[in-house]
């Protein structure tokens, strides 16, 4: 039997990744960029972090679940 290290090594050697592929931005749902990309200027062009994402109460997500997930509504 060989090592958990062994077999690692042998499908990392007979795997290779796949070419690019340029698609729409509708076809792209899902997928991973070939490479990084950065903004061609800051937007919005000042530091926001204050204000940047959303506040939740944890009472009104305690009683969501993967099949049953709740509903949020957006306020202020």
């Amino acid at each position: 039997m060989e090592t958990v290290d062994a077999y690692l090594a042998e499908i990392l050697a007979a795997i290779r990744p796949l070419a690019p592929r340029e698609l729409s931005l509708e076809d792209a749902d899902g997928g991973v960029l070939a490479e990084d990309i950065t903004a061609q200027w800051p937007l919005p062009p000042f530091d926001n972090s204050g204000m940047d994402g959303y506040a939740v109460r944890a009472a009104d997500t305690a009683a969501a679940t993967a099949d049953a997930p709740v509903t949020l509504p957006v306020a202020g």
